[in-house]
């Protein structure tokens, strides 16, 4: 979307691993080689590393996860996603794609979201409910419905690659009808 459709952005990944390979690619975005914070303060957390996947393995509130992602492990600062927001002077967002790795719910609320309007939103949901991280399935659901947001759709994969709902903001393209994608590559 970046080098083919002009779109901008800002990318936020905690990986400490990843981030050199991603700030190496000409983007024209920003980078923040941080996490975001599962309070509305700015937090330090254990962020544990395996291949490809990462997430926060110890927070302030005390929660810790032994999971498969307790490989490699280190510090990392964490930022609210308004306050970030804030610093590069955007509060319209057209897209939002969130995949943390279980810790979805808290962040989202976090959100002011009478302060930032967010049209869509990509919301994984494969680890939600887990013990690290608080909420359901189901309280994401009213979450997000009380915010005032649609499940328009889902992107389904059998081997966890990809397993996201797809909110939009209520009133936007709702004659639009959006298909879900069930894939297992």
């Amino acid at each position: 979307m970046e080098r083919h459709l002009g779109w901008t952005g800002l990318l936020i990944e905690a990986d400490q691993i990843a981030v050199p390979d991603l700030v190496g690619t000409n983007r024209q975005s920003w980078m923040v080689p941080n996490c975001l914070s599962v309070s509305p303060q700015v937090s330090e957390v254990t962020f544990g590393t395996k291949y490809n996947y990462g997430r926060i393995l110890h927070t302030e509130a005390g929660k810790t996860d032994n999971s498969m992602f307790s490989c490699n492990h280190h510090t990392v600062i964490c930022y609210p996603i308004y306050a970030i927001l804030a610093a590069v002077n955007q509060t319209k967002v057209d897209y939002f794609s969130l995949d943390v790795e279980g810790f979805e719910l808290d962040i989202l609320k976090t959100i002011p979201f009478d302060q930032v309007e967010i049209t869509a939103l990509s919301v994984e949901f494969t680890y939600i409910g887990n013990d690290a991280a608080s909420g359901t399935l189901h309280e994401l659901e009213i979450f997000m419905a009380d915010k005032g947001y649609k499940l328009r759709a889902k992107v389904l994969n059998g081997k966890n690659y990809a397993n996201d709902y797809i909110y939009v903001k209520n009133g936007f393209n709702e004659d639009v009808h959006l298909e879900d994608v069930v894939t297992d590559m």
